[in-house]
């Protein structure tokens, strides 16, 4: 279905900051005719941080007066829809407060979280339509099934012809399966004469939290320094596979697999749920074991670059289905 029934509707957008996504998802909102204004899914101050320390009741307490503030501020502009992407603690109450201030709209949740990390079972009833990024919420709570999206500039990326120096890229925050995964695989491409790049960014606390508790992580695996996403794109540029360590805690494809994908890239993973997808193609995405890592040698030798069938999750795409 086409947004051009989003030409001039006004949209409230509350969302993470997370790199450029919600600019992008900004953008391509407005390049459809929206007039849309976008709220932080979440206050990101230090005193934001301090009351989260107090504990859940004292930092839920503190969120919904954030939520209803922003409300207060934006309840004088007319909406057609409410989109809410993620919505860490966030109140049911809202809601039904901006139906009140706009008869007839509708109001949208979209999560890229699990249900098993970030429960929101209480937002369920107040929207119109919930999508999820993870098949196993979807099925088990009657959710539309909507993986992630990439974007333009990720798209182009197949146009882009240019030497590939890496074999395999690892990317992405720490993560207990990241990290031991990254150790393995290593080993591996030493034996196997294959070129590896990785950065996996560490948070000091964490780093420190877990030298207290006595468990080690080796800083020549891990950086304190985040990659900006332009660094993250050139790097995209010169790998030819892209590999992904997915989140124990997740059934659903992360961000760096729909990427990798829709950048014409090769991709590892161990998220055995692709499989289910119609994009699936062994002749681009290996699933691997960790536990007897074997990576077909062919893998690396064939090129494949023909995205068709995800393009469907192509921005554009994905928005259509979210607001159809």
């Amino acid at each position: 279905m086409s947004t051009h029934h989003l030409k001039e509707k006004r949209i409230l957008f509350i969302g993470p900051i997370f790199y450029h996504y919600h600019q992008e998802i900004i953008r391509e909102l407005e390049h459809k005719g929206a007039i849309v204004d976008f709220l932080p899914e979440r206050d990101y101050t230090v005193r934001s941080k301090f009351y989260k320390r107090l504990g859940r009741k004292a930092y839920q307490g503190y969120q919904d007066r954030y939520y209803f503030r922003l409300l207060e501020d934006y309840k004088d502009n007319h909406y057609d829809y409410f989109l809410l992407i993620k919505g860490e603690l966030f109140p049911p109450a809202f809601v039904a407060r901006i139906k009140e201030l706009n008869p007839g709209i509708k109001c949208i949740l979209y999560q890229w979280d699990s249900m098993k990390r970030m429960h929101y079972e209480n937002l369920l009833p107040v929207f119109d339509k919930v999508a999820t990024f993870d098949p196993t919420d979807s099925q088990a709570y009657g959710l539309n099934y909507l993986p992630l999206f990439y974007t333009k500039v990720v798209a182009d990326l197949r146009n882009i012809r240019e030497e590939e120096q890496y074999d395999l890229l690892v990317l992405g925050m720490f993560l207990p399966e990241r990290y031991e995964g990254l150790k393995k695989l290593i080993i591996y491409a030493e034996a196997n004469k294959l070129s590896l790049k990785y950065h996996i960014y560490l948070e000091k606390l964490h780093y420190y939290t877990q030298k207290m508790k006595g468990k080690a992580i080796d800083l020549n695996l891990c950086s304190f320094h985040s990659l900006s996403y332009q660094e993250v794109l050139a790097l995209y540029r010169k790998s030819t596979v892209i590999v992904d360590f997915s989140n124990v805690n997740q059934a659903g494809l992360s961000m760096r697999v729909i990427e990798a994908l829709g950048a014409g890239k090769k991709l590892l993973t161990t998220n055995e749920k692709i499989k289910n997808e119609a994009f699936y193609d062994p002749k681009q995405i290996h699933v691997a074991d960790w536990k007897q890592l074997a990576i077909p040698e062919d893998f690396f030798q064939t090129t494949y670059h023909d995205a068709k069938n995800l393009d469907y999750l192509r921005l554009d795409n994905w928005l259509d289905t979210l607001f159809g």
